[in-house]
């Protein structure tokens, strides 16, 4: 308490010296000070040049350029006979529709000693799926049901054509 009453007399007293007082040559001062004074700015420092490049690749071939694959990209449509391509007879799932980023794993259940997901399309709709069922407009297949996740193997042609298999997972949203 006594600590506040010390500032509050401070304060009164500090402010008491300020009434009456003659500040006039003070803001003279302030404002002629540095009237005439000019500040010194050292100058920019001088560009260098720079050289000059010449590109001279334009005439080379490009190394993106689908043409110098070592194995080129077949012109024919999708070729489905291949060993790891997929079956072009199988009948498609409802959930073949959808990409699988677009599915929602809602829900996980077990019966029978095997784990079924749940999963939520992007149409509102819900599907029970197990190990084996598909998913994905990328030919995915159900390889596992977890507590949590559900992986899904897609089967997508890289830049040669060869059929590839890519992981992808779906997790459990809460």
């Amino acid at each position: 308490m006594t600590r506040k009453l010390l500032i509050l007399a401070a304060a009164i007293l500090l402010g008491g010296c300020n009434q009456g007082a003659d500040l006039s040559d003070l803001r003279a001062f302030t404002e002629n000070a540095f009237k005439d004074h000019v500040p010194e700015v050292d100058p920019l420092p001088a560009l260098k040049p720079q050289a000059v490049f010449i590109y001279t690749a334009s005439n080379l071939p490009d190394p993106f350029d689908t043409e110098n694959l070592k194995e080129k990209l077949e012109e024919t449509p999708i070729d489905y006979t291949g060993v790891d391509g997929p079956d072009p007879n199988r009948r498609k799932e409802p959930l073949e529709a959808f990409p699988i980023d677009a599915l929602r794993l809602v829900g996980v259940l077990a019966q029978n000693e095997e784990n079924w997901a749940v999963i939520r399309a992007p149409d509102g709709t819900v599907h029970r799926v197990k190990r084996g069922n598909h998913a994905g407009v990328n030919f995915g297949e159900i390889v596992a049901v977890n507590d949590n996740t559900v992986d899904v193997s897609e089967l997508v042609r890289n830049p040669v054509g060869q059929w590839e298999r890519k992981p992808a997972s779906l997790l459990l949203v809460e």
